[in-house]
């Protein structure tokens, strides 16, 4: 595949033809000039033109004509963009070294939203590990937050990052503008409105494909109230909890979990090896993780109305 400094000329701007430059110069001018002007049908043939014809395009190349396609309102052409760059391998948005972070601090604008919008749309729902973290650099920083607060429906809400730091007197709390942090229970909520229920239950896996099960506990006396949340959560009354179900469960327990923290939950606590959390595993469940007392609580008897009944 050519590098950018080959010349094509599918399309002109200002009766110039368009000429990719390698080298060191990272933006390709014709399509800066194509962003600037607002260009943007322009600046995205340009770019697919020249890709369509073996030209190895550049960070810059795809900042520019990604620019050009988000700041004229057309989100989805920006997405389509940054997608061919990732399969380009243009674009790395996610850290090596810090679990569940996003590195945008060396994006443009428009291209950090995309990103995000990526991410969130294409990646986070297979696997939720901590609380998501987005790092910002000076260029995107404000774009980000909007398309958080303002332009993803529904919202999805953040804090920014404190660290401590001190000297010979005191220590002070300082937040960090350009770290912002996502919650895992409120990107769970998110997740579970902007997508089918059912894209986050995963098939479970053989019950001989890790190690042994540990050995069920005698069985103990079950709390009222858990016999009767377990009942909530049964929605079906097969009298164990699938993974969807149990998905639910610990959602509704304060507990949101991933795909992947759902089925570790359930391998943990599966002491018959029946793929189903029955009333005793459950019991056991919440026992040992503590929520019974915070969040398992009594109901009161349903009243009958009054009259006949």
């Amino acid at each position: 595949m050519r590098e950018c400094h080959a010349v094509v000329a599918p399309c002109s701007f200002g009766g110039q033809a368009l000429i990719y430059r390698g080298g060191g110069a990272p933006v390709p001018p014709t399509l800066r000039a194509l962003a600037d002007a607002r260009k943007w049908e322009e600046a995205v043939s340009t770019l697919r033109s020249a890709r369509a014809e073996g030209v190895r395009c550049d960070r810059g190349s795809y900042t520019q004509a990604i620019r050009a396609a988000g700041e004229s309102g057309q989100t989805d052409e920006a997405m389509s963009l940054y997608a061919l760059a990732l399969e380009d391998g243009v674009f790395s948005h996610w850290r090596s070294d810090e679990p569940f972070t996003l590195d945008l601090d060396r994006f443009a604008a428009q291209t950090a939203a995309c990103a995000v919008r990526h991410a969130l749309y294409h990646e986070v729902g297979n696997f939720l590990e901590s609380d998501l973290r987005i790092t910002t650099g000076p260029r995107c920083t404000l774009v980000v937050e909007k398309l958080l607060s303002e332009e993803l429906q529904p919202p999805l809400p953040f804090r920014h990052e404190m660290h401590t730091t001190c000297d010979e007197r005191d220590c002070m709390q300082v937040v960090d503008d350009s770290s912002l942090v996502v919650p895992l229970q409120t990107l769970f909520t998110w997740l579970t409105s902007t997508k089918p229920y059912d894209a986050f239950v995963i098939r479970i896996p053989p019950a001989d494909a890790d190690a042994p099960l540990p050995p069920a506990p005698p069985p103990a006396r079950v709390p009222e109230a858990v016999r009767r949340a377990f009942a909530r959560f049964d929605r079906n009354e097969s009298g164990g909890l699938d993974p969807a179900e149990l998905k639910n469960a610990l959602s509704q327990l304060g507990m949101g979990a991933s795909d992947a923290e759902t089925i570790a939950v359930l391998r943990r606590y599966d002491a018959d090896g029946n793929r189903r959390i029955s009333l005793h595993e459950f019991s056991r469940l919440v026992r040992e993780l503590g929520v019974v007392a915070s969040t398992v609580r009594e109901e009161p008897e349903d009243r009958a109305p009054s009259g006949d009944c």
